[in-house]
């Protein structure tokens, strides 16, 4: 189960760093808050953005890794939440990386940045939640019908015992009645 949260948490880093970036990005080049160079301030969000994306596909990778693992089978619902999901997540790096190339090479200004600042930003949390949503359905399906499976399997190796000990306590019995009384053995009876 830890390790399935682990996996998870991994999504959230991502997005936290992406957020983090952003919101640098915005103080240093939108608002200008910070007396820190242009320069620097681009090479933060590359870092940040860049981190967040590679975070995010190792997650990906994992996540690939663990459902070959399993026998859940992905309907056609699963298989469209999870493309949205990655799709979607995907999207969000990329444009954020954009947005960022542009304010870099001096296409947006302080102003357009602010703009764009007030579309995309409340556009990645929202995105990132409800992608975030459709992707924890096909988990928590996933674990639901893992949980079953085990049930299940439980419940069939518990009737196999029981009836193996039902087998073995027949034997055990015929074996027991021919040894158990020694005087009513035929050879002892001649």
């Amino acid at each position: 189960m830890t390790k399935v949260v682990l996996i998870k948490a991994l999504v959230s880093v991502a997005n936290v760093i992406l957020y983090t970036g952003l919101v640098l990005i915005f103080l240093i080049l939108g608002l200008q808050k910070w007396n820190i160079a242009a320069v620097t301030g681009y090479k933060i969000g590359y870092v940040l953005i860049g981190f967040a994306t590679v975070i995010f596909v190792i997650y990906h990778l994992v996540r690939i890794h663990e459902l070959k693992k399993t026998p859940f089978q992905l309907l056609r619902k699963h298989i469209i939440f999870m493309q949205v999901f990655y799709i979607g997540q995907y999207l969000i790096f990329a444009i954020s990386l954009f947005f960022l190339i542009l304010a870099n090479t001096k296409v947006l200004n302080p102003a357009q940045i602010f703009i764009f600042w007030y579309v995309w930003f409340p556009t990645v949390f929202v995105g990132t939640i409800v992608f975030s949503v459709l992707e924890s359905i096909v988990r928590v399906e996933e674990r639901i019908f893992i949980v079953k499976k085990n049930w299940q399997d439980s419940e069939l190796w518990e009737k196999e015992q029981q009836k193996d000990n039902a087998d073995l306590a027949l034997e055990k019995d015929d074996s027991t009645k021919k040894t158990q009384n020694p005087f009513f053995d035929d050879n002892n009876s001649n």
